[in-house]
């Protein structure tokens, strides 16, 4: 059948590429090399009819050719390209996790030709935005084009990832890319640079567990790593000294580095490791006998956890301070080195009590939680003049406490040494905090160094504490997408003997500690079984009766499980041995009879795939992913029922009653309706409409107005007019095999007359000896009389016994003019016979005006009319089946019954209890069907395309809550999410959850951000002045700001100055706290004025940005009560 010849043909045009391949291995070594030639993609993606060309051989280049975005293909721009624009696909096994930066040799040929688009995973990422450099120039470059820093991009889980390559301007040539995670690597000129990695599997050992180069592994350690591919046994070595473990031998081992050779893929070291200690691996791969090959393999380190950890995020309170000194800089590293260890001498970033204070002077130290307290620096008051007068601390009283209520002291009392007020001062105070515990800890100034004025002073100070809670949960804090069995882990504390596990879907009941706990010695619980699409809270609190405290409570952790099962999401299909009609079994079946794999097809008007691809599968018009189905249905069919079903059997989650599961969920999207239409009236006369560019070379656009003719027979027509959209715009009667845009068929047309009555072309008789062959015309026989014709004139089309197809025409549909040409056109006994139209301009509808249709012969059927190679779709209904393995299936309809002219993607939710109903066992499904039509009671339809994708099994989604003005509404609880905001779990938030962003993730300070971290919510308001308290957590100065607009407001008192038109405000000097806080959104660009926005009556979108990261969000009212500036309580 076709379908195996359209893959013959497939094979044999790979010219470059290794689609299908292997993918590349990234080198563990430090550098991480991915080396590659860009000839040498596992994927040249088509968009818009434009690719990447093959170019060469060139003189010079690493590879002999290179890949060519040619001039006139256009460029696309900083955004949206990932869809807009043609690319490049490189499938790579990363081994390393972290920032990868990008080199390209290329060539462009002038400043308009030297740039491209990276990304990851077919996702845009912002620092691979407009890669550059290559104008007039063939060399190595690693630039952006707006943006100081090089191309990077981050690795968060090691397997495997595709790489694009975008293109933005035309006519840049690339010859060889080169990833590393070493920032200090340097391509240049046109150096061949790294070798080419290798694909396929390994045979030395890989993805070494630690990972190369880890820092706070822990001292109780197994290692472990991946296999090569022959190896049947491992010679592990180790030790303190690369060289010792670089040159060692199973026989040749001065140092004692060999641990022994190993049938399993780990090793637990024998002995507890030290603290703060780099060590190295090595793994050989010894091959089975006889020959015990060894590969040598790659030189691994670590470095094991430090004995104490510095704390982060201590916030700081003074008993008071001097304008501009405030008690913040002790702890926010102002005035420090790039290092984070020499401070400077600049007053103001220094704390300093104010001189009219009442004494004592204090300052105290909040931390997140209660820690361990081991040891504490301090940087001394380092103003130029500390030498003279003497500001800093010298005898103090340091006391602590868990609570911030009952406080204890650390032993007497404790002298800071004096700084020297010099530049580059680095810490002089050494703190033994002996292990207390602590969640603050307040140091009271009982003298300064030179007691002449009554202020007191430090720099800054840092708190070290030992790790006795738990931490490292995995899945990681917040993970989303988990899998449902899983086995839950955790980095156990310091001094933990046994490990308390509180596991929940309620929060607050972990919290309280009132959720079920099991007590366990290792540090994993499980396996579970969970649900889909839940959070999960759970928290570990180390317990050892031995110690004091004898438990130390543990953080709470969340994640989300998946959203779905994975019923089909088409990524798999490919052109080799799993092609998408292997598993969705339709109407045109695929191979060859008595030659397996074989399947003769199930009768209906349905064919999925798409045979141009290199997939088989639609990869342009998707929904999620990079490929969907593709269903062409064909309701009218001959020889065919009159309803299309394509049916796949389930091979897996075949229970649906499992796991929360309550819905069916497909996305499908078809095209628009007809450009074409055929109406009649008054009786008798008929007008049809028609674009297209002809009906004519191998493939017709035209509409096509029919009924069904079996054997002989004719039909006759008065075209009354047709309208000028071209001098070839043509109407008239047509006998045609088939409904698809290359079929065979003859036709008599009338076409178009000149503005001043003249005809255009006159009559002609057409038709397409060979299906999807070219057209062919009687022009080099046509009569000058014929050629005369205009509008309105008669047409007729005869088939008689031998099958021949003969024209005529008339002035008065009485006395007939044969047509001379006598076109061999064989078709088949059962034929559509009609009228039809083309305008002749894809861009211009035109219409015609018919009268006096008649036929002969067995003509049966209504009249039914269609665009024919139009991208459009006849209105018919989508429905499903779900079936057993016996007894009778259940089909669920879509309630459009136009479904098929959807032209978005729409995603369905069925639930499953409407197959239950039906009688069908949903703990065991077998199959399900796709169909378009009526399958019930077939009739005679149209044609078309539909695509379907990701269809999953999933619970019921929640159902949002509308939001109003005046009613407080949860920062999560966002219509559009952008996906980079993080969505934490808190029980001090108002609705337990709240969002934001994390320190690292960057800050949008001049403008506001792109849609991935814009948080947008719907709500109704009516006509009045409003503004907006948002309650929030703004810990620092460095991270107290985010943007706000209403899109839809008629005016607002203060705009973003710089960003004008937009409406966006600048929310900057959020009150800075580590306790949730209502403030009301203001302007920091007009002094800090309160914003006032005038809404009219109705539907709004409020938008929030992020702009500078570690702000988070819980809670939002947007309110016209404007002397309101707190809302409690928030519950």
């Amino acid at each position: 059948m076709c379908r195996k010849v359209a893959l013959f043909i497939l094979v044999l045009g790979f010219a470059v590429g290794i689609a299908n391949a292997k993918p590349l291995n990234q080198d563990p070594g430090p550098d991480g090399i991915v080396s590659f030639e860009a000839e040498n993609f596992d994927a040249n993606v088509e968009v818009g009819g434009d690719k990447w060309q093959e170019t060469g051989p060139v003189d010079g280049f690493t590879g002999v050719i290179g890949m060519h975005a040619p001039n006139g293909q256009g460029g696309h721009g900083n955004s949206g390209y990932s869809s807009s624009s043609e690319r490049l696909e490189y499938e790579i096994n990363f081994v390393k996790t972290g920032k990868h930066y990008v080199w390209i040799l290329g060539w462009g040929a002038g400043g308009s030709d030297d740039s491209c688009n990276a990304g990851l995973d077919g996702e845009e990422i912002p620092t691979l935005v407009a890669l550059t450099g290559w104008s007039e120039s063939y060399e190595w470059n690693c630039d952006l084009m707006s943006l100081s820093e090089p191309p990077t991009f981050e690795i968060d889980t090691p397997g495997v990832h595709t790489f694009n390559i975008w293109v933005r301007e035309d006519g840049l040539i690339i010859d060889k890319i080169v990833l590393t995670t070493n920032p200090d690597l340097v391509l240049s000129g046109t150096e061949p640079g790294p070798p080419e990695s290798t694909r396929g599997p390994r045979i030395t050992a890989f993805s070494p567990n630690p990972k190369d180069t880890a820092r706070d592994v822990s001292r109780d350690l197994t290692l472990s790593w991946e296999t090569g591919l022959f190896a049947t046994t491992h010679d592990v070595y180790f030790g303190e000294n690369f060289e010792d473990v670089d040159q060692a031998t199973a026989t040749v081992d001065p140092a004692g580095v060999y641990q022994g050779r190993v049938i399993p893929n780990s090793y637990t070291l024998p002995n507890r490791l030290e603290f703060d200690r780099t060590y190295y691996w090595r793994i050989d791969e010894v091959n089975a006998a006889p020959d015990n090959t060894v590969h040598k393999g790659d030189i691994w380190s670590f470095n094991t956890e430090l004995f104490a950890y510095e704390i982060e995020n201590v916030q700081a309170n003074a008993s008071s301070s001097e304008d501009g000194k405030g008690a913040e800089n002790t702890v926010n590293g102002s005035g420090l080195d790039a290092d984070g260890l020499l401070h400077g001498n600049i007053g103001d970033t220094m704390w300093l009590s104010a001189a009219d204070a009442n004494q004592p002077s204090w300052i105290e130290f909040e931390f997140q939680s209660v820690q361990k307290v081991y040891e504490m620096w301090v940087w001394n008051s380092n103003e130029s003049l500390e030498s003279v007068i003497g500001l800093g601390f010298e005898d103090v009283t340091i006391e602590y406490s868990a609570d911030g209520e009952n406080y204890a002291t650390l032993g007497t009392t404790h002298e800071f040494t004096q700084a020297s007020g010099q530049v580059d001062y680095a810490y002089n105070t050494t703190i033994d905090m002996e292990g207390v515990a602590a969640k603050y800890v307040k140091l009271t100034a009982n003298s300064n160094w030179k007691n002449i004025l009554q202020q007191f002073g430090l720099s800054e100070v840092r708190f070290f504490s030992i790790p006795v809670q738990s931490r490292e949960p995995s899945p990681a804090l917040g993970a989303a997408d988990v899998e449902l069995d899983l086995t839950l882990g955790f980095r156990a504390g310091r001094e933990g003997a046994k490990h308390d596990v509180y596991f929940s879907e309620d929060v607050q009941a972990v919290a309280d500690g009132t959720a079920p706990v099991t007590t366990v010695t290792e540090t994993g619980y499980g396996p579970l079984a969970l649900d889909l699409d839940k959070t999960y809270f759970w928290r570990v609190d180390e317990v050892n009766d031995a110690e004091t405290p004898d438990l130390w409570q543990g953080n709470i952790w969340h994640f989300t499980t998946q959203e779905y099962f994975v019923l089909d999401d088409f990524e798999s299909y490919d052109a080799a041995d799993n092609q998408i009609w292997y598993a969705w079994k339709d109407g045109l079946g695929y191979g060859t009879p008595d030659t397996p794999p074989f399947y003769a097809g199930n009768g209906t008007g349905a064919a999925v795939g798409d045979e141009t691809t290199e997939s088989f599968t639609e990869e342009t018009i998707v929904h999620g992913g990079k490929k969907s189905m593709p269903l062409v249905y064909n309701n009218n069919k001959q020889g065919y029922l009159n309803y299309s079903e394509a049916t796949m059997t389930l091979s897996s989650n075949r229970d649906w009653t499992v796991r929360g599961v309550t819905e069916l969920s497909l996305w499908f999207r078809g095209l628009p309706g007809s450009v074409g239409s055929f109406t009649e009236g008054p009786a008798g006369t008929y007008t049809m409409t028609a674009a297209g560019t002809d009906i004519w070379d191998a493939h017709d656009e035209f509409h096509f107005a029919y009924k069904q003719l079996s054997g002989v027979g004719s039909i006759t027509a008065k075209v009354d007019s047709v309208d000028n959209t071209d001098s070839w715009a043509k109407s008239g009667v047509m006998i045609r095999e088939t409904l698809d845009p290359g079929s065979k068929f003859a036709a008599v047309y009338i076409t178009s007359t000149n503005s001043d009555g003249t005809p255009t072309q006159g009559c002609r008789f057409q038709g397409r000896t060979d299906t999807d062959g070219s057209a062919s015309s009687d022009t080099s026989v046509a009569t000058d009389e014929q050629k005369a014709v205009t509008a309105p004139y008669w047409v007729r089309l005869e088939r008689d016994f031998a099958g021949n197809l003969r024209g005529y025409y008339s002035s008065d549909g009485s006395t007939w003019s044969p047509l001379v040409w006598r076109p061999s056109i064989s078709m088949s006994s059962n034929v559509y016979i009609g009228l039809a139209l083309t305008s002749h301009n894809a861009a211009l509808t035109g219409e015609a005006k018919f009268s006096g249709v008649r036929t002969t012969g067995t003509v049966t059927g209504q009249w039914q009319s269609q665009d024919i190679g139009i991208s459009s779709n006849s209105a018919e209904s989508i429905y499903v089946v779900v079936g057993n393995s016996a007894g009778t299936p259940a089909i669920v309809k879509y309630d459009d019954p136009a479904a098929t002219q959807i032209d978005a993607w729409t995603q369905w939710n069925i639930p499953t209890q409407a197959f239950a109903d039906q009688g069908v066992n949903l703990t065991d499904v077998d199959n399900i069907s796709i169909g378009i039509g009526d399958k019930d009671n077939p009739q005679p339809g149209g044609s078309g395309t539909i695509y379907i994708d990701d269809i999953t099994l999933q619970p019921e989604p929640p159902v949002l809550i509308p939001k109003e003005a005046n009613s407080v509404f949860e920062a999560e609880a966002a219509d559009i999410l952008g996906e980079s905001w993080r969505i934490y779990h808190d029980p001090a938030s108002s609705g337990v959850s709240h969002i934001g962003s994390r320190n690292g993730d960057g800050d949008d300070g001049d403008t506001a951000p792109g849609a991935v971290w814009i948080a947008a919510y719907n709500f109704s308001a009516s006509e009045g002045v409003y503004k907006i308290l948002i309650r929030a957590i703004a810990p620092t100065n460095e991270d107290d700001s985010c943007w706000v607009r209403i899109t839809s407001a008629t005016g607002q008192t203060h705009e973003d100055p710089d960003q004008p038109g937009t409406g966006w405000v600048r929310f900057n000097d959020i009150e800075l706290s580590n306790e949730w806080l209502w403030d009301e959104v203001s302007s920091s660009d007009h002094d800090n004025e309160v914003v006032n926005w005038t809404l009219p009556a109705g539907e709004h979108t409020l938008e929030i940005g992020k702009r500078e990261d570690g702000t988070l969000f819980d809670a939002i009212l947007i309110t016209d009560d404007l002397e309101l500036t707190t809302v409690e309580p928030v519950e």
